[in-house]
């Protein structure tokens, strides 16, 4: 057997029951329109950020100190939508965690716009690069 199945015999997790991804067939002159800024100084972000013209703008962070996490989403002059989400403890939950609650709420806010978004530009911010 290999040491996957090996893996799996320990655990009696049924392989026939693991769900196969397929792989995503792109042109070879296909490109990642995805753009990812990481900035020397939270100055030059801010900065960055302020002059970002993009057409929906999601902002999340998260704490394990106040045990939250929170994703801001705003999209031209409509007012901005807010989720929040309070993990617990600290001694219960990590900093790395409470960022990926803030980016599943950001993701989510956008999701939930129900807008197709082809062709829109959207921002996503967030200042944690091990949880990015």
């Amino acid at each position: 057997m290999s040491p996957l199945y090996e893996i799996l015999d320990s655990t009696k997790i049924c392989a026939n029951e693991i769900e196969t991804i397929g792989i995503g067939m792109k042109s070879p002159t296909w490109r990642n329109k995805v753009k990812t800024v990481i900035a020397p100084t939270r100055e030059d972000m801010i900065q960055y950020a302020n002059s970002d013209e993009s057409d929906i703008k999601i902002y999340m962070d998260g704490s394990s100190r106040e045990g939250g996490a929170v994703a801001v989403l705003t999209q031209g002059i409509c007012p901005a939508r807010i989720a929040c989400h309070h993990l617990g403890k600290s001694t219960k939950h990590t900093v790395y965690e409470s960022e990926c609650i803030g980016q599943i709420l950001g993701l989510k806010m956008l999701q939930k716009l129900g807008q197709d978004l082809n062709g829109i530009e959207v921002m996503v911010a967030m200042d944690n690069q091990a949880a990015l």
